[in-house]
């Protein structure tokens, strides 16, 4: 089993992250310390990630503030989430 450290520097070696150079255009929210995209390859309509701009190789690794800004752009992306689909309900 690989530690930690290995885990990261493996990240860190990549050139390419999708995650720490997303296409701004694909943005949706974003603030201080997190971004929101719909995912590339959805597996249910309006799938989105919520992503650190910080890379790290897991969730506990965020500082409290950087998960506080995670949650707050979970929550803003599910008032959007609802209110997109209620639009698309009502138009069937």
């Amino acid at each position: 089993m690989r530690d930690r450290s290995s885990v990261k520097n493996d990240m860190h070696k990549q050139t390419a992250c999708p995650f720490c150079n997303p296409d701004k255009s694909k943005v949706i929210l974003a603030n201080g310390h997190a971004i929101a995209f719909h995912d590339g390859f959805p597996d249910t309509p309006g799938h989105s990630l919520i992503v650190p701009k910080r890379h790290i190789a897991s969730f506990f690794e965020a500082t409290r503030e950087e998960q506080a800004a995670l949650f707050d752009l979970l929550a803003e992306m599910q008032i959007m989430g609802s209110t997109e689909m209620a639009f698309y309900e009502s138009c069937r």
